[in-house]
């Protein structure tokens, strides 16, 4: 009798196993939609890695963007790196004299040029070594302004250091950008003001250089684990809405005359109207609201090169050149490198890349609501395995489960492969597990 009565009082124990149950599911669903946009790369992204290269983006393999690299064989024939602006400017004659579209210069110049006559009498000037020197240096010309006439003979373009953003994308912050300043050529937008990501120019941008060429950003922050999988297509620079350098090369080619971004009618951040799609002439990119879209390359990624050396000595074939926009910077091995899903790049390789897939128009989409939708498919799962669960035994259910899960794989590599849409179906695949 007493068995009885204690039972029956504590019978609610049993109930104890599925509360936890509910309670580790509803965490599952909560940790899913909190990560759905979250750049730290783990299983999930591996995954879409993984997805991409299965169904690369069909871009053509005639590409209308070409490097001109500042490569060891350069730097053996001409001298070693920094090279002055006044030889960046010979370059962008000899491309445009090729018949170059347009032209970007990569490498940052929000520095001064340390062979410059300026910077180099202002050490002799700053050290009183030699006060006539420093007045003969005075008196030759700027290779700023070397630079940006020759720039201003073309479609041309100038970089902010890739230190200008930081490297990690976790680390990015917004900034008001006042849409209306922008400059002609960059980025316009759709509403008076847009919280983009923030780049800050180490030093101000020469005058003549910002009056003669396109001012862009160069930095592709990458997730946590170090590699880049998607690119910021617009930035604030100075309260100004600045490309992408791969996308203002995409801008030259395709003849656009603006850069627009379309606002998101529903969302706003606390320094403006947050970006839902940017617009290159045909071309219109869904995008974050850190106004970035994912990275998806071709199943070959080779963008054509020509060594700088070879350029200027005049045995590149000019045809190679012709209608096609130059982008000049240094290689992986002089410069920085950087590590995306298909392997590591030079920045200009990486550029490059962001340009043909802004031409091509490839698009790998992971709509907004997508974390809403793997939540709702974690607490749904999660709902009717435990149910199943009750009236199976362990090897049933287990195997219920497993065949419930990998429907859930191919429903996502479907419609990945149909219609380039990003889902993840980890989380879901675990509820059916716990």
């Amino acid at each position: 009798m007493t068995k009885s009565v204690f039972a029956s009082n504590f019978r609610w124990l049993a109930a104890l196993p599925l509360v936890a149950l509910v309670v580790v599911m509803a965490g599952l669903a909560i940790t899913t939609l909190a990560n759905a946009e979250a750049r730290h790369g783990g299983p999930r992204e591996r995954l879409f890695d993984l997805y991409q290269r299965l169904f690369p983006a069909q871009i053509p393999a005639a590409s209308p963007i070409q490097i001109i690299e500042i490569d060891q064989e350069s730097i053996d024939a001409i001298g070693p790196w920094p090279w002055p602006r006044s030889l960046i400017a010979e370059l962008v004659t000899a491309s445009e004299d090729a018949g170059a579209k347009g032209v970007v210069y990569l490498e940052g110049v929000d520095r001064p040029d340390p062979l410059s006559p300026e910077t180099i009498g202002d050490f002799w000037l700053a050290g009183a070594r030699d006060q006539q020197l420093a007045q003969q240096l005075a008196l030759l010309p700027s290779t700023d302004l070397m630079l940006a006439r020759a720039l201003a003979e073309t479609n041309g373009a100038v970089s902010l250091d890739i230190a200008a953003a930081p490297r990690e994308a976790s680390r990015l912050r917004l900034e008001r950008s006042d849409a209306r300043s922008s400059a002609t050529n960059g980025a316009t937008a759709g509403a008076d003001y847009f919280g983009l990501p923030a780049a800050r120019a180490r030093f101000p941008v020469n005058s003549d250089l910002s009056a003669a060429a396109a001012i862009t950003v160069s930095a592709l922050p990458a997730d946590s684990d170090g590699v880049v999988r998607s690119a910021t297509l617009v930035w604030s620079v100075g309260g100004r809405a600045t490309p992408l350098t791969g996308v203002e090369a995409a801008r030259i080619a395709l003849g656009a005359e603006k850069i627009v971004i379309i606002p998101d009618a529903t969302a706003v951040s606390a320094v403006g109207q947050s970006p839902k799609q940017v617009r290159i002439g045909e071309r219109v990119f869904p995008v974050s609201e850190m106004a970035a879209t994912r990275l998806y390359f071709p199943r070959r990624t080779e963008t054509p090169k020509i060594s700088a050396a070879k350029l200027l000595d005049k045995s590149a074939s000019p045809g190679a050149l012709s209608g096609k926009v130059v982008i000049i910077g240094l290689d992986g091995v002089i410069g920085p490198s950087v590590e995306t899903a298909r392997g590591e790049m030079s920045l200009a390789e990486a550029q490059a890349l962001v340009g043909r897939q802004v031409i091509a128009g490839a698009v790998a989409k992971r709509p907004r609501l997508a974390g809403y939708i793997e939540a709702l498919g974690v607490m749904l799962l999660g709902a009717a395995a435990i149910m199943w669960s009750q009236r199976l035994d362990f090897w049933k259910a287990a195997g219920v489960a497993a065949l419930a899960s990998a429907l859930l794989f191919a429903v996502s590599l479907i419609a990945f492969s149909s219609s380039r849409v990003l889902i993840d179906p980890l989380g879901p695949s675990l509820a059916l597990f716990l």
